[in-house]
């Protein structure tokens, strides 16, 4: 009971996992539409450039679902851990999904910055990358190890056989003696005949 427990809470991580997956690909989606937006707010305006302003109502509007999606996204990855840690995936496993909380608090973290200090947006942009290519690594990962063949158990009787064979070898060794002796015939031809003449 115990086993298939954890083996459907593994399942769940895994489609979790993709969902998770989409829902990065969903947010640098929403952030191109938000760019673009307000990209074309501006080009519908006349007159010169340097007289072309958007509000933030329509700025808002534009990046609205990329901002709110993204705090989404950040529990998301946090019931992500919540799941490998129930699952029993193992040390190595469950820090990698640790990594994903830690990264997408990082993007969230460098977006706050950015309004002030508009440079940091550079890594802001590079950070998103990384979250793409962890939850993406990851998500292959998950469905390469379900799909990978799973070796049966020892059984008591296998280990029962493999004791018989064992003991089996052992006596064929011990039956000439200690089992230091040759089981190939030696040469009863003289030296001379087998061409070694010295």
């Amino acid at each position: 009971m115990q086993a298939q427990r954890v083996q459907a809470l593994r399942t769940i991580y895994r489609y979790w996992l993709t969902l998770l997956f989409v829902a990065v690909i969903a947010q640098i989606a929403g952030a191109a539409y938000g760019a673009f937006y307000a990209a074309q707010k501006l080009g519908d305006q006349k007159g010169p450039d340097e007289q072309k302003v958007i509000s933030e109502k329509a700025f808002d509007h534009g990046f609205g679902f990329h901002t709110g999606f993204g705090y989404a996204t950040f529990l998301g990855a946090v019931f992500l851990l919540v799941l490998a840690l129930a699952a029993r995936l193992g040390k190595r496993r469950v820090l990698w999904a640790l990594a994903v909380p830690v990264a997408v608090a990082v993007q969230i973290v460098l977006a706050w910055i950015s309004e002030a200090a508009h440079g940091v947006g550079i890594l802001h942009g590079i950070n998103a990358l990384v979250v793409f290519g962890l939850t993406g690594y990851l998500t292959g990962q998950a469905w390469r190890a379900a799909r990978a063949p799973v070796a049966p158990a020892a059984t008591a009787g296998d280990f029962a056989a493999g004791r018989r064979r064992t003991l089996q070898s052992s006596a064929d060794c011990h039956a000439e003696g200690r089992g230091f002796e040759s089981h190939h015939p030696l040469f009863e031809t003289p030296a001379f005949e087998r061409g070694f003449v010295v």
